[in-house]
């Protein structure tokens, strides 16, 4: 790294953003703990992705809900969450990103993981009624949505950025970057989503496309912990202003993982899913 950071600062900016690509490496493997684990032990374990390298786990009955680690993360981190939702009533699915947890993959990026969200989703036969995804995971999930790839009638957001800043901000702590590297970095990251960076900066991955501008917005639950220090707990309130309907719920002193484990977050994100179940049922 100490060569990388030399490096970046004699190259031409040109050659940075390929700089970048080569050190878009696959994050340190995150194993599930003991009682994740045991979760996904007594589940449905299958494959996903062209190749059929990638896993997943599926159990329950009932409307799909597919659960989205982030960056680093595993799919592991949301089996007690996705547990509670299948006791609740309904068929969930985590699985493993490429590149992450014992899924196959060298390289990792905003947009393998969106075509990472939308392949299981293609792959699964049935409608999604609702996403969860957790940091990278939330942001691709709802970036794929704007996009027209996926759809669903109901989405959680768990401490997701308004914007891919927690990779560029990482970058510059990583190698020390001066501002024309961070241009090259803003620039590579803005690539990913298809997507001028001014644009990611303003919420794009939460606002309509253009063709859904006249549909209606699907349900929407933002959950942000306080003493978060990736993710700033105020980008929920940026995403209310633009999502009519949303509602937002925050906790203190759980950080950004920590939330995950939460029975009180747990019990809030399963009472959001089966209220707007129960709304949209016949009397």
């Amino acid at each position: 790294m100490a060569f990388a950071k030399l490096l970046i600062r004699i190259i031409p900016p040109q050659l940075v953003y390929y700089l970048l690509g080569f050190l878009r490496a696959a994050p340190k493997p995150m194993n599930p703990r003991p009682e994740e684990q045991e979760i996904l032990d007594g589940a449905e374990k299958f494959t996903y992705g062209g190749a059929g390298d990638k896993v997943a786990w599926t159990w329950g009955d009932g409307p799909l809900v597919i659960f989205i680690h982030g960056w680093a993360g595993c799919g592991g981190q949301l089996a007690p969450l996705a547990d509670a939702a299948a006791k609740a009533g309904f068929q969930v699915v985590v699985f493993d990103l490429g590149a992450h947890g014992i899924s196959a993959g060298k390289r990792v990026g905003f947009n393998s993981i969106m075509a990472d969200i939308v392949g299981i989703s293609n792959g699964l036969g049935k409608p999604v009624y609702a996403y969860v995804g957790h940091s990278a995971g939330g942001l691709c999930a709802m970036a794929a949505r704007r996009a027209g790839l996926i759809s669903a009638e109901q989405f959680i957001c768990i401490n997701a950025p308004f914007y891919p800043y927690p990779g560029t901000q990482s970058f510059k702590k990583l190698l020390d970057a001066p501002e024309r590297v961070m241009v090259q970095s803003r620039r590579f990251f803005a690539k990913q989503f298809d997507t001028p960076w001014d644009e990611l900066k303003a919420g794009h991955a939460y606002k309509k496309s253009e063709t859904q501008a006249k549909q209606p917005l699907s349900g929407l639950l933002l959950m942000y912990d306080e003493g978060d220090k990736i993710v700033d707990h105020r980008n929920g309130e940026k995403i209310q202003k633009l999502w009519s309907g949303s509602k937002l719920v925050k906790s203190k002193g759980l950080g950004h993982n920590r939330i995950l484990a939460d029975k009180t977050t747990q019990d809030k994100a399963v009472k959001f899913l089966v209220n707007a179940r129960a709304e949209q049922s016949p009397a």
